[in-house]
């Protein structure tokens, strides 16, 4: 808890963050979640809380845009400044993706004739 009355908790498990976040003071609190990595995907990204209530954000990992290896990511709380830390490994992707071979035409134009 901190001087904003929201309380911030989380957790991690089965492929998922959870970030709860409590009114703790006598006042409404406008909250706000935001991240710097773009494979993270937060379930609300704010709102307001009355006293006493809380809500949980849901973090999850686009597994198509997250990078290759080790990697971590933050998860902002505002008006807070929490910082969450969330970290994975990636899958590493090949470094050149095979392409098929460029096709020659069926009926190549051979042009106007002599």
């Amino acid at each position: 808890r901190d001087g904003t009355g929201l309380t911030v908790a989380s957790r991690s498990g089965g492929g998922s963050t959870l970030i709860t976040l409590t009114a703790s003071g006598g006042a409404p609190v406008d909250w706000s979640a935001r991240t710097d990595a773009p494979w993270l995907r937060l379930s609300d990204t704010g709102g307001t809380l009355r006293p006493g209530r809380s809500v949980t954000v849901t973090v999850t990992v686009d597994r198509a845009r997250q990078p290759g290896g080790a990697w971590t990511g933050r998860v902002t709380i505002g008006p807070s400044g929490t910082v969450v830390t969330v970290s994975g490994r990636g899958t590493p992707s090949p470094e050149d993706p095979a392409e098929p071979p460029p096709t020659a035409p069926a009926d190549p134009d051979p042009g106007p004739e002599p």
